[in-house]
């Protein structure tokens, strides 16, 4: 995170400024998150067709998908700004593909339902998968869905799980809230005590999500989140989790994410995707 990331935000609010609309549009505030991740971003002049194509470009160099390929500082910006009110056209190379490469997650993988991209890191032999899971909880209560993929990246290289929460703590803002995290992930290679298995439960069976009244087997947990993401995208874990949360049976957590889904023949297909899970 840097500069470049308000530069993002900044580009999403000239853009609604000059369009009269918001660069995306969902039925809830998770959904306009993975549109930000996962969609490209619509040409400005699909609302204004009067707009320059220099503006366009400024807009869509600052709202590229890969801060790689957004303007390095506001100073270069401006630059840019400048050129466009005395009738210049803005230097420096055009953005590529705005659309970010959807993280395919890999429990999701193992579910069958999608392939993780060559570019997303294993994790490192050293930490079981317990480990980065109770680490990457930590970690999501400050920096949000991208934990996953933030703790992932890290376990690849990390000597130890010590160098490992050294590193990620980096992610959390400086303070006792940094320091909370390090000593938290610090202890998370002890082995959770898991709750007791309801007598309803199947037996066998493991809990999908600790500390919650619905028990579900990790293949219908990966299953779930894997059909979402192919209507939500990267944030399918996380909506997962959060339905899963407090509900008594399987059709109310469809229900609740089916809200997360932005059409009606998007939510038909999730919900004749997902009915062997009822």
């Amino acid at each position: 995170m840097d500069a470049r990331a308000d530069i993002y935000s900044l580009g999403a609010t000239l853009y609604h400024l000059v369009t009269g609309h918001t660069p995306f549009r969902g039925t809830s505030g998770a959904l306009v998150m993975s549109m930000h991740l996962a969609q490209p971003l619509a040409d400005p002049r699909t609302y204004v067709a009067g707009l320059s194509e220099g503006l366009c470009r400024v807009i869509r160099k600052m709202m590229a998908k890969d801060r790689g390929e957004r303007y390095a500082d506001v100073d270069t910006l401006d630059r840019d700004l400048y050129r466009l009110q005395t009738g210049e056209v803005p230097e420096g190379a055009e953005p590529g593909d705005t659309a970010v490469e959807t993280i395919v997650r890999e429990d999701v993988r193992r579910s069958g339902a999608a392939h993780m991209p060559a570019h997303t890191p294993a994790p490192h032999p050293a930490f079981d998968s317990g480990v980065l899971n109770r680490v990457e909880e930590l970690l999501a209560a400050d920096v949000g869905p991208m934990a996953r993929v933030l703790v992932r990246r890290a376990a690849k290289t990390a000597p130890s799980l010590e160098a490992l929460c050294g590193e990620l703590a980096e992610q959390v803002a400086a303070g006792p809230a940094r320091e909370a995290f390090r000593s938290k992930c610090l202890l998370a290679d002890r082995t959770a005590t898991p709750p007791p298995e309801p007598a309803h439960s199947t037996p066998g069976a493991s809990l999908g999500v600790p500390g919650n009244t619905l028990y579900m087997t990790d293949e219908d947990l990966h299953a779930l989140e894997a059909e979402l993401a192919r209507h939500v995208g990267p944030l399918a874990r996380v909506l997962v989790r959060k339905a899963v949360k407090g509900s008594g049976n399987m059709s109310h957590v469809i229900t609740k994410l089916e809200l997360e889904i932005d059409s009606d023949d998007a939510r038909r297909a999730f919900r004749a995707a997902v009915k062997r899970l009822r």
